[in-house]
């Protein structure tokens, strides 16, 4: 691994953050906020809707994940946003992946109360904000938490995972052709889910870290900085992350791969190795003491990284730049709009979630 301490001369030196604006407050209560929404910006909007959270109590107090349905549209203005209408997806879901260009966003996969989903939609905003939701062909297979990028009028569906294994896989849609169905395009060094995903538009795309679960043991998470020829099919380990990473959000821009907070595991590996044992032990007792500390444990999540690293993918050397300031939220997908960075909403510690809308103007 290659670290730089200083930018080059008119790249992209820092980032100045704002947290200030918010979810709409609902019944005069501050937003929950949800994870895993589907989001993009197309033109000056920015589209936010479904997503998961916990509105009647945390996972160790048996609240049940609940997902929504409730869609908001805002419209961009340089680093504020004014939100102009709201909607309502037919149905209720989290954790697809999203991908966009034009007009146009793509919904692939993700999970709702039954589990891991294989639909695929296509999303227009009319001029006048209307939403209009069509059908794609399903994938394959049901997988939740993969990565999603449009290249060439090609849709490209990354890892993922269901109930039982993780998928190493990129599935491909091609949506010149109406009848299309997905093809397994391309094969992975290894199954993940929960990766940054980005492209260049042009052919190139990029897998940041991510994770594999494994059954009664803590799970993988990846350091590798992967880059995939969508023309030649063929993937190659460019770089390595300072430590493994998952959960996080990134985006590629000029030439970079800026990686957005995440999660380092410290706390989701203490927590695995306590399921584990829980499910291994025999004695009543002993089981609810193990419950409790790993309840304690999540309690007391600190929260995570609020680290930012700029992959100069000439040089394939890092750099760090200034930390997120607010927030800082996994499990949702990180937008631009002209040199500002929107991350919205998300997961911000074990089970809660932000009202946060993030955002971030690149400075040179």
């Amino acid at each position: 691994m290659l670290l730089s301490a200083c930018a080059q001369q008119g790249s992209l030196s820092s980032i100045s953050w704002g947290a200030d604006q918010h979810l709409p407050k609902q019944q005069n209560q501050a937003h929950l906020g949800v994870a895993g929404p589907i989001t993009a910006v197309l033109g000056d909007y920015l589209v936010l809707a479904g997503g998961a959270n916990f509105p009647n109590g945390l996972p160790w107090e048996n609240g049940q994940k609940t997902y929504q349905n409730q869609g908001f549209i805002y419209q961009i203005d340089a680093d504020r946003l004014q939100l102009k209408s709201e909607f309502t997806l037919e149905d209720p879901f989290a954790y697809a992946g999203c991908a966009s260009r034009d007009d146009y966003m793509y919904i692939v996969g993700g999970e709702d109360k039954n589990g891991p989903r294989t639909k695929a939609l296509k999303i227009h905003l009319a001029e006048n904000q209307e939403v209009q939701i069509e059908s794609l062909a399903s994938l394959p297979r049901a997988l939740t938490n993969g990565g999603l990028v449009y290249d060439s009028n090609n849709l490209y569906f990354v890892g993922g995972e269901d109930a039982k294994e993780v998928s190493n896989l990129v599935y491909r849609l091609n949506l010149n052709n109406t009848d299309a169905k997905w093809e397994a395009a391309i094969e992975l060094p290894f199954p993940l889910s929960n990766a940054i995903v980005a492209g260049d538009g042009n052919g190139k795309l990029f897998i940041v870290g991510g994770r594999k679960k494994n059954p009664l043991a803590k799970s993988d998470i990846y350091r590798a900085v992967l880059k995939v020829d969508l023309t030649k099919e063929t993937v190659e380990e460019i770089a390595e992350l300072p430590y493994g990473l998952a959960a996080g959000t990134g985006i590629y821009w000029q030439n970079n791969l800026l990686v957005l907070g995440g999660d380092d595991a410290s706390t989701f590996h203490r927590v695995e190795e306590y399921l584990a044992k829980i499910q291994q032990e025999t004695d009543n007792e002993a089981k609810k003491r193990l419950i409790v500390e790993k309840n304690q444990i999540q309690v007391q999540h600190p929260g995570f990284s609020k680290r930012v690293w700029k992959l100069d993918l000439t040089n394939l050397t890092w750099s760090e730049l200034n930390n997120i300031k607010g927030e800082s939220p996994v499990t949702t997908t990180a937008l631009v709009h002209d040199e500002t960075i929107i991350i919205p909403s998300g997961e911000v510690k074990a089970g809660i979630r932000t009202d946060q809308l993030l955002m971030g103007t690149i400075k040179h």
